[in-house]
């Protein structure tokens, strides 16, 4: 479950964002039309972990979460995917 302005912490590997490119971010992803809100407000950035808000635009339904990035040394996006599906109420 999640709650827009809530604080989400996620960890794994490969999740820093280096602002190499625009499109780099943590991006929600709503399974029911393909529109996207992304995390403005991120605290933590680092390889292992990211601690952001929840964007306040999510609506109810289910999302899925996107890490989008770079290689520290590379401007090729990646996109890493949270399997689980995540609600919003």
């Amino acid at each position: 479950m999640l709650t827009p302005c809530d604080v989400l912490e996620t960890s794994g590997s490969h999740l820093k964002i280096h602002d190499t490119l625009e499109e780099e971010g943590v991006f929600f992803v709503c399974q029911s039309d393909d529109s996207e809100a992304k995390a403005e407000q991120v605290r933590t950035n680092e390889p292992k972990t990211l601690t952001l808000r929840i964007p306040e635009s999510l609506a109810a339904g289910s999302w899925r979460m996107e890490v989008r990035n770079t290689r520290r040394d590379g401007n090729d996006l990646r996109t890493g995917i949270f399997e689980p599906i995540l609600r919003v109420q």
